[in-house]
């Protein structure tokens, strides 16, 4: 669904901390390979998350009930 939701605004939280961070904020860029895309802060940095690190992700800030499903391979 990573893909599918391109260019939404979402929440992670992950399993392990990335750059001292377990919570990140920002805008779904897709999924290549094993990797999440995500841009995060104003400076509009893309960020890439391993798949297998995220714990949950949800849509933000419009639909708190809409929840990506993060399958496990």
């Amino acid at each position: 669904d990573f893909e599918r939701f391109a260019e939404e605004r979402s929440k992670m939280e992950l399993v392990t901390p990335y750059e001292g961070q377990l919570r990140f904020q920002g805008v779904l860029k897709g999924i290549e390979k094993d990797m999440v895309k995500i841009e995060l802060g104003p400076e509009k940095k893309v960020t890439e998350i391993m798949f297998s690190d995220i714990k949950k992700a949800k849509l933000s800030p419009h639909d708190d009930n809409a929840q990506l499903k993060v399958r496990k391979r």
